[in-house]
């Protein structure tokens, strides 16, 4: 892991904090997903040989699915704000992933 991904990795999945505005907070989680779903789809690539459009879709759904525990994990907690967020998250990597499967199959 590189220096710069150890402060970046702290970051992930935080809640915003009163100070910081939901745009910024939206968008750099965003980015914060997709760095990590980019190393998936090298790995996807490398190691089982998987198309870029396959590699991009499997990322997108581990994403989603790293997104959609911890809206579980806040809901149970009763977290309402960060089950939100969460619930949020997954579901825009879950379209995303279903847009690219049925780009696959055109």
């Amino acid at each position: 892991m590189s220096a710069d991904s150890i402060p970046a990795s702290k970051r992930h999945f935080i809640d915003r904090d009163s100070e910081t505005p939901v745009e910024s907070h939206f968008f750099e989680q965003l980015d914060l997903d997709l760095n990590w779903a980019t190393d998936d789809i090298k790995g996807f690539r490398q190691r089982y040989n998987f198309d870029s459009l396959s590699a991009l879709e499997e990322s997108f759904k581990i994403m989603a699915g790293r997104r959609w525990n911890r809206f579980k994990e806040a809901a149970k907690d009763g977290n309402e704000r960060r089950a939100s967020e969460m619930k949020s998250f997954a579901n825009f990597w879950y379209c995303l992933a279903a847009r690219i499967a049925a780009l696959k199959h055109e």
